[in-house]
C-alpha cells in the first residue's frame, strides 16, 4: 500500500507538471489509446516514471485508486474524479457485456480520440460542412473510415442518445458527452477539466 501511494504521488506530480488539461493527462496514461486506462497502461506509465520491479499487486493497488466501479478499467470520468477528489460525474455501473450499439459507440470514440488533441479539433474534423453541428452522415463517415459498417437505424440511435436538443444532430456540448460516454469532456462545456489542484476556499473576513 505504501509503495502504491508513493507512486501515485509521483504520478500526480508529473501530470500537474506536464499538462494543463485533464484530457491531455488522461490520454498520456491511456497508452494504447482505446479510451480507458487498464492495468497494462498503468504498468507502462509506472515504468516510464523510473520505478523498477514493481509487483502486479502494487500496480493493481494504484489502479484501484482511480477505478471507482471496480471493473478494472478507468474511464475519463473516473480519472477526473480521482484527480479532483470528487465523485464520478455520472454513476457508473459495473461494465456489462457490450451490445452492438455499445461497440459502435466505443469504436467511434476511439477513432476520434486517437486522431484529435482537443475537443475543438475533433469537432472541426467532423464538421465537414462547417454547419456548427455534426450530422449522422458525418458520424458515419468516421466509422466507415475505421472499417465499421453501420445501418441507418444504428446511426440514428447513436445520435439520439446524445442529442439533448432533439434536432437530429450534435452540437459541441453533445459531442463532448459522446466522446466521454456521458461525462462532460471539455472545459468550456461545464465540467472543470483544467489539471490543477482545487483552490482552497477564501476565508471570510471578520
Amino acid at each position: 500500500m505504501a509503495e502504491a501511494t508513493s507512486i501515485d504521488k509521483v504520478l500526480r506530480a508529473k501530470l500537474y507538471e506536464r499538462f494543463t488539461q485533464m484530457t491531455d493527462a488522461f490520454r498520456a496514461c491511456d497508452r494504447d489509446k482505446n479510451g480507458v486506462i487498464d492495468i497494462k497502461d498503468f504498468a507502462d506509465v509506472i515504468a516510464n516514471l523510473g520505478f523498477a520491479r514493481v509487483t502486479r499487486g502494487t500496480i493493481e493497488l494504484l489502479a484501484s485508486k482511480y477505478d471507482k466501479n471496480g471493473d478494472k478499467l478507468v474511464t475519463y470520468a473516473e480519472f477526473c474524479a480521482a484527480i479532483e477528489g470528487g465523485p464520478v460525474a455520472a454513476a457508473e455501473p459495473a461494465r456489462a457485456v457490450l451490445t452492438r450499439a455499445d461497440r459502435v459507440e466505443e469504436a467511434f470514440r476511439k477513432q476520434v480520440l486517437a486522431g484529435s488533441t482537443s475537443l475543438r479539433r475533433a469537432f472541426l474534423k467532423l464538421d465537414k460542412d462547417r454547419s456548427a453541428h455534426i450530422s449522422p452522415a458525418e458520424l458515419e463517415r468516421v466509422l466507415r473510415g475505421a472499417g465499421i459498417a453501420v445501418s441507418e437505424d444504428e446511426m440514428a440511435a447513436l445520435v439520439a442518445k446524445f442529442d439533448a436538443q432533439r434536432d437530429g444532430r450534435l452540437d459541441v456540448a453533445e459531442l463532448s458527452k459522446l466522446l466521454d460516454g456521458g461525462a462532460e469532456y471539455a472545459g468550456n462545456v461545464g465540467k472543470r477539466t483544467a489539471l490543477s489542484p482545487a483552490k482552497p476556499a477564501k476565508r471570510a473576513r471578520t
